[in-house]
């Protein structure tokens, strides 16, 4: 019985931190930093089920683009049936990728630069910040350019508040944002050159 009271108040808190995240950020980063039943899995969770909301968005699309524009005998219908769902599919759990690291990335160059009593930085603060662009899956129901003008609106919301809550829970002022902002892109370069040279190896291999 009180193992379900815990379940149930982890999921209320879930749900909560999501509501809140867009209305309330100061008690969505409160309460997941506060809330032991809550951790880096939990957000993971979060994110993936709202993920599943762009290719089923995308298809519906595509559903009603496809009936009004071919028939259903015609080999375009499917054409149009199943375009953009691999792209609508990756881009977010990329996204995320990227996200999860930089957060790592964040909290070992302060481990790395912090004085000797100092205590390193909250985790998933940038994971937990980047879930209305996750929230925006659902955008895919509508047509370009109009749902790319929503997502696009949905990412700098995160950055801002990314940004809000470095700048609130862990003391970052403008100009250590902007470095770290400078260290994610020289990450991202790196590891982007990286698998791009990989790529072409294996490339060359197989030719």
């Amino acid at each position: 019985m009180l193992f379900h009271s815990k379940e149930n108040d982890s999921t209320d808190n879930k749900l909560r931190i999501l509501s809140d995240i867009f209305s309330a950020p100061h008690n969505a980063y409160e309460m997941y930093l506060n809330d032991e039943t809550i951790g880096k899995s939990d957000l993971l969770r979060i994110h993936l089920t709202i993920w599943v909301f762009a290719p089923i968005s995308k298809f519906l699309l595509n559903l009603i683009l496809s009936f009004t524009d071919s028939s259903p005998m015609d080999f375009s219908f499917f054409q149009k049936l199943f375009s953009g769902l691999p792209t609508s599919f990756i881009i977010y759990p990329l996204v995320i990728f990227v996200v999860v690291n930089l957060d790592s990335l964040r909290v070992y160059y302060k481990k790395v630069n912090r004085a000797q009593d100092e205590t390193l930085p909250p985790p998933d603060l940038l994971l937990l910040s980047f879930v209305p662009f996750s929230a925006s899956s659902i955008f895919w129901i509508f047509p370009v350019p109009l749902n790319l003008f929503f997502i696009s609106i949905a990412f700098f919301y995160s950055i801002q508040l990314s940004f809000y809550s470095l700048q609130n829970v862990s003391d970052y002022g403008k100009r250590e944002f902007l470095n770290f902002l400078l260290l994610s892109f020289i990450f991202l370069l790196t590891g982007g050159l990286f698998v791009f040279g990989a790529l072409n190896i294996v490339r060359m291999i197989l030719n």
